[in-house]
């Protein structure tokens, strides 16, 4: 019989694969204990919302609060989804609790968070181990700005943070501090007065750890002020359509040396050329590769493009932590870079100005 050392090196490699280590949990009562911490690392808890099952969980809770109640398993959970009608996080008393109940968390996504929530947030022992939060769905009044604010500072070691569809009542010009421990910030579908609060507080306190800033389907408006909140390190990501419409009001006062501009493969997409300067552009794949080229060139010939770099890259480690993207992102097809070079003939024939990086697979930031 081998030691437990042994078997724990077998259930480590088998850490992505759940059918075999719930397998291996039926074996025998040491493999059980072995195996749940990689069983139950990641969580998604139902409720009649509906909403966990948008996101690829690695495992979805039904009996909710029975499975609550199980301290040895809530011990393993590192990543967890919870909703605004989740049981137990629905209450401000229960909301507490629950909170400093999973003593190795370091991930937590929340569909729709009350403002109690919120504030439960702040004073939990989360503020000390949690690094990835995603706030997916969020009605911002006067109070939940406040709440929202301090829950935020108060998070010590947080690494990324996501926001997608966040609405407010109405204008206020409070700024929104973020972590100075923050690397990557992710603002999906944002309305105009949520930005202006975020780069109010970017530009009070910016936070100086910050490598990366994704922007997608913001609403169009006048971003000076977000613009100009970003260090000269901090590298921009465009994800797709960046604005609803092309609009280039919400362009004016973006300078950037380096942008980078994620496309799907699969859907035809325009690609919007502002007036504003911008150093060097590295886009995913464009169908219409003439007037692509055209416009390289005359921005080129303009001093606005220095250098024009196509990749095609997995995005599914880099986007681990936005759930959104982890349940519909596809393998790409890099065949096409073979092609870009023969379809881009005029950028091309400048020196130096067009690069094919075949190299590069998996996405990241630079």
């Amino acid at each position: 019989m081998f030691p437990n050392e042994i078997f724990a090196i077998v259930l480590q490699n088998l850490a992505d694969d759940l059918p075999s280590l719930r397998n291996v949990a039926l074996a025998c009562k040491d493999f059980c204990a072995m195996a749940q911490p990689h069983i139950f690392q990641e969580i998604g808890l139902r409720d009649s919302s509906g909403a966990i099952d948008e996101y690829k969980c690695r495992v979805a809770v039904n009996d909710v609060e029975t499975f609550l109640q199980s301290s040895k398993i809530l011990q393993f959970i590192r990543r967890i989804y919870v909703t605004h009608k989740t049981p137990y996080f629905g209450e401000p008393n229960g909301a507490a609790r629950m909170l400093s109940s999973f003593p190795a968390l370091n991930s937590f996504t929340v569909f729709y968070p009350a403002a109690h929530l919120i504030c439960a947030m702040e004073s939990s022992p989360l503020a000390a181990t949690l690094k990835v939060l995603c706030i997916d769905c969020l009605h911002v009044d006067s109070r939940s700005l406040t709440l929202l604010g301090n829950m935020l500072v108060s998070l010590r070691v947080l690494k990324i943070l996501a926001m997608s569809d966040v609405l407010c009542d109405r204008e206020d010009c409070r700024e929104i501090v973020l972590p100075r421990s923050l690397k990557v910030l992710s603002l999906r579908t944002i309305l105009p007065r949520f930005l202006t609060n975020v780069g109010l507080g970017m530009e009070s306190s910016p936070p100086h750890s910050l490598e990366a800033v994704i922007l997608s389907m913001l609403a169009p408006s006048d971003c000076k002020g977000l613009w100009s909140s970003f260090g000269a390190r901090t590298q921009i990501v465009f994800e797709k359509d960046v604005f609803h419409s092309s609009d280039i009001l919400s362009l004016r006062g973006f300078v950037a040396q380096k942008l980078i501009w994620i496309w799907e493969q699969q859907t035809v997409h325009r690609y919007p050329f502002y007036e504003e300067a911008l150093g060097e552009c590295s886009v995913g794949r464009e169908r219409d590769w003439a007037g692509l080229d055209r416009a390289f060139v005359e921005r080129h010939e303009l001093g606005m493009l220095t250098r024009v770099c196509f990749r095609c890259t997995n995005r599914a480690e880099f986007f681990d932590f936005d759930p959104r993207i982890r349940a519909f992102d596809v393998a790409e097809d890099r065949s096409i870079l073979d092609d870009v070079e023969r379809l881009l003939p005029k950028s091309k024939s400048i020196s130096g100005f067009l690069e094919v990086d075949f190299e590069m697979k998996d996405f990241v930031p630079s």
